[in-house]
């Protein structure tokens, strides 16, 4: 049989104009998504996730507020309590579950799907502004999904753009020792103990450099 190159999750803005807040219309609420999502990913396929571009305004907006927004949002999605239009339907799918594993299983698998999915999003969306506050939590993002590598090339490309922003007189002061700061921490979850200490002192040392207000401002 020929292999799909992996599922497209498309993902509509929530709530649509049309729907009310109390209807539930996320794609995620709906049992038969969240199963197909765990099969594409047991059947050793690739999740992309496409938002439509209000959708991923509205994404990104959080993404920059903070880092672990995608994280707490995912952390929601439960096959257990999702919808399906047909009673039936949603038995026999839990009955298929409880096969597989059980819902912890599946929910464990689909939210580690849909968050590296969704950290894609935002590494790409990183590429448009690389010194922006959502690059940085881009890479935090990365980081806090285990994946260091990424994680720390990022956060060193934010530091060094960060540094001719400010250079040239643009960008807060002190952002790109804010950067720097979490390349050491990265370098310190990857074992690299002594490159670790040096961006950290450089970014505590620069920090305490800062002229008070900036400081505060940035803390």
């Amino acid at each position: 049989p020929t292999r799909l190159p992996g599922l497209l999750l498309l993902l509509p803005p929530h709530p649509p104009p049309s729907r009310s807040e109390t209807d539930t219309v996320s794609c995620l609420s709906r049992i038969w998504c969240i199963y197909e999502i765990f099969c594409t990913v047991r059947a050793g396929h690739d999740l992309v996730m496409v938002l439509p571009e209000e959708e991923r305004v509205r994404f990104l907006g959080a993404l920059e507020a903070y880092a672990g927004a995608p994280q707490d949002a995912l952390a929601h999605v439960d096959v257990s309590t999702a919808e399906s239009f047909d009673p039936t339907d949603k038995e026999r799918i839990m009955g298929q579950v409880e096969e597989v594993g059980g819902a912890a299983k599946v929910n464990e698998v689909v939210i580690a799907a849909l968050n590296r999915a969704l950290a894609d999003v935002a590494a790409r969306a990183a590429e448009e502004d690389v010194a922006s506050q959502v690059a940085l939590n881009a890479a935090l993002y990365l980081r806090d999904l285990g994946r260091l590598g990424e994680a720390r090339a990022l956060c060193e490309r934010v530091a060094a753009a960060r540094r001719v922003a400010e250079a040239a007189g643009e960008g807060t002061v002190g952002g790109a020792l804010e950067a720097r700061g979490y390349v050491g921490e990265i370098m310190r979850m990857q074992g690299e103990l002594e490159g670790a200490r040096a961006a950290l002192e450089e970014a505590v040392a620069g920090r305490a450099a800062v002229p008070g207000s900036e400081r505060d401002r940035r803390a």
